[in-house]
């Protein structure tokens, strides 16, 4: 890779970094000092009190792995993840936490997966912004170049990720026939569906997308949440859990680290499946 474009990606990660801490600062992602869930609300959002409600907000490569080492934990503390009472709300790479988690993927191939498509960033097959939808094809469809899911696999993935469809309600910022933006709250109804919102949710303009959106005009969930538009509960019940990272410089100065280490990655997974959902 030439240094000049090398050199210009770098400039656009850094850019990156600046969007996202500032939002941090806001406590989108992080964790307020009382630990209080604000999980997402709208028309079609049930009461937590009949129903469980997970809020996976957005978290950079090192949420992305810290948030799906507590989903995972899920299974090992027997928490009923499968109950059709829980509803999950994400945006940003939460959903690629999730969607990860519900594809049974373990965190061994995610990192292979999420590696396979920096190495084709690093050899110049692909752009920066073809990064998270060369990790999204690699994780809801067969990939011939990493070899993580045969066709057998991923039919038997996709058939038990499509029961789970209509409890994903994923989050992004729509800017449809207006100037201003306006919070979206969709649910997929397919995995070809959901592979668009994915793309969407994530799609931060000029750092992880090439223009201000993708497709029907949407982008990060993440810019809506932060301008305080309708939809976002400030308080929850026990019912509801709210996966937000805690306040944490390693975790802070790697939200948008492409280059982000396998051990690095081990760790905070290992640490968020300690810490579990709670």
């Amino acid at each position: 890779m030439k240094w000049p474009y090398y050199r210009n990606a770098l400039a656009i990660v850094c850019i990156g970094h600046i969007i996202i801490v500032t939002f941090n600062l806001m406590s989108l992602y992080l964790e307020n000092p009382f630990h209080t869930a604000a999980p997402p609300s709208s028309a079609e959002v049930m009461t937590c009190s009949e129903h469980h409600t997970i809020y996976i907000p957005g978290a950079g490569f090192s949420g992305f792995f810290y948030t799906l080492g507590r989903l995972n934990s899920m299974h090992i503390n027997e928490t009923l993840m499968d109950s059709p009472s829980y509803e999950y709300y994400c945006f940003s790479s939460g959903c690629l936490a999730l969607t990860t988690h519900l594809m049974q993927m373990n965190v061994d191939s995610a990192l292979q997966l999420a590696q396979s498509s920096r190495q084709q960033f690093i050899s110049g097959n692909i752009s920066l912004y073809n990064v998270v939808e060369k990790f999204v094809d690699g994780l809801l469809f067969e990939n011939d170049e990493t070899h993580l899911l045969n066709s057998n696999a991923t039919r038997h993935h996709h058939h038990y990720l499509n029961q789970h469809l209509s409890r994903i309600h994923v989050i992004t910022t729509s800017w449809n026939n207006t100037n201003l933006p306006s919070q979206s709250i969709r649910r997929p109804s397919s995995v070809d569906e959901l592979k668009q919102m994915l793309i969407q949710t994530t799609w931060i303009p000029f750092v992880t997308g090439s223009s201000w959106f993708e497709g029907d005009y949407h982008n990060d969930g993440g810019f809506a949440i932060v301008f305080g538009l309708k939809g976002l509960k400030q308080t929850c019940d026990s019912n509801c859990y709210s996966l937000k990272l805690p306040w944490r410089l390693d975790l802070l100065g790697n939200f948008l680290n492409i280059f982000l280490s396998r051990e690095i990655a081990v760790s905070f997974w290992e640490e968020g499946m300690k810490r579990g959902i709670y």
